[in-house]
């Protein structure tokens, strides 16, 4: 027996951390605050060197364009400061296949070393809501489930993610003149 099923106050103590979390994450994502963009545990890391620089004043909106929905919700871009255009996934929007995204991210640009850097940053939502099915899982079952699960949220991020760098790599590129 687990410690949510011989006292349900902590099972209603940890739903309503769960339900706190997610109205926080949802305002501070929807609001484009740079605190929640740039701070945070990073799962996802890639960096790419470019030939040129360009400035990255209209990529957000370029980017934007690239990934408008289709089957996957749209992801959409905002510059947050002169070098960082902040990502996510379009809060509601009716498509085809959605999903609850596990990261959110930034594409930093670095005029001095001439790099561009995209950084997935873990979404604390679904990490609440694992921490809470972990603690109340009757099984290992429910356990590996959700192990597959997240995995799985994952690599379509990874995959979108990875995505995201080749197309700003491409706008970079176009608009450098190399």
């Amino acid at each position: 027996m687990t410690i949510m099923h011989s006292n349900p106050n902590v099972f209603f103590a940890l739903f309503l951390l769960m339900v706190v979390v997610l109205i926080a994450e949802i305002r501070l994502s929807a609001k484009w605050k740079s605190f929640y963009f740039m701070n945070g545990p990073v799962i996802f890391l890639k960096k790419y060197s470019l030939n040129s620089m360009n400035t990255a004043n209209d990529m957000a909106d370029k980017l934007d364009n690239n990934f408008a929905g289709s089957y996957f919700p749209s992801i959409i871009f905002k510059n947050i400061n002169h070098n960082v255009i902040a990502f996510r996934e379009k809060l509601f929007e009716f498509v085809l296949l959605t999903y609850t995204p596990v990261m959110h991210g930034a594409v930093i640009v670095d005029d001095l070393k001439r790099e561009v850097t995209i950084k997935g940053r873990v979404n604390w939502f679904p990490l609440v809501f694992s921490v809470l099915w972990v603690v109340g899982s009757f099984d290992s079952f429910g356990t590996l489930f959700l192990i597959g699960l997240m995995g799985l949220l994952y690599c379509i991020q990874y995959y979108r993610f990875t995505k995201v760098g080749e197309a700003v790599l491409n706008i970079m590129h176009s608009t450098s003149g190399t």
